[in-house]
């Protein structure tokens, strides 16, 4: 959606920890397949981002949000992720990086 507008106001400061779809997956089938664990391990992507820092690399192959201005949500859950509450950084189990995930789909800002 923010690819559309001409400045796209986003909470660049928040922070996430991508993790590839098939990767997911494969977790999903795993745990699935396997013997009860209760609550299973948490599950991450390789990197943690900021907003601000996946939209660089957004912009980087797809041009697109041209310009983007931070938004400052209030309130305790905006706080929470952007101390990044919401990320696993203990594990970094997934291997693909956001970067090389966009360029895997270069060309089409849509396709992800």
């Amino acid at each position: 959606m923010a690819a559309k507008l001409p400045i796209a106001p986003l909470p660049l400061d928040f922070r996430f920890q991508p993790v590839a779809t098939p990767e997911v997956a494969a977790r999903v089938a795993e745990l699935a397949d396997g013997e009860p664990v209760g609550r299973a391990a948490d599950f991450g992507g390789p990197e943690v981002l900021t907003l601000g820092e996946s939209v660089q690399v957004w912009r980087a192959a797809h041009g697109v949000p041209r310009r983007t201005v931070r938004l400052r949500l209030p309130g305790r859950v905006a706080r929470a992720f952007r101390r990044g509450v919401n990320t696993c950084p203990d594990h970094r189990d997934g291997t693909v990086t956001f970067a090389r995930y966009v360029a895997a789909h270069e060309g089409n800002p849509y396709a992800c």
